[in-house]
């Protein structure tokens, strides 16, 4: 937002490679699988192109067919991971799942609203 993409590009990909040797070595820890799903979603709105697969499959488990009920943080990266892979169906699911379970987080708002998935 202020201009720096190349320090934003280079910081997003410093944190990914972090995050990726993190769960490379404890894979089950749940709180570094959402911070990469995140930043995966910050690398494809930098980037304008999906992150390398190797990155993509370590965060496949947000692809779910139901919503992760009882978090409303999964579904919302699972959203932003499906608009990431122009899959505007799934994204619009969730969202609406989200909004249905009263969540009104200002950035999540923010991103319905900027990928017209709520009015």
């Amino acid at each position: 937002e202020q201009g720096r993409e190349e320090e934003a590009t280079e910081f997003n990909l410093q944190v990914i490679r972090a995050l990726s040797k993190s769960l490379s070595a404890s894979p089950g820890y749940a709180k570094n699988r959402n911070l990469l799903a995140a930043a995966l979603f910050q690398y494809w709105q930098l980037n304008s192109e999906l992150p390398p697969a190797e990155w993509l499959a370590m965060v496949e488990d947000y692809s779910l067919i139901e919503p992760p009920v009882g978090s409303c943080v999964l579904a919302g990266l699972a959203a932003r991971l499906a608009v990431m892979r122009e899959d505007m169906a799934s994204a619009k699911y969730y969202t609406e799942y989200l909004l249905g379970k009263g969540y009104y987080e200002p950035e999540f708002i923010r991103f319905c609203q900027t990928y017209e998935l709520c009015d």
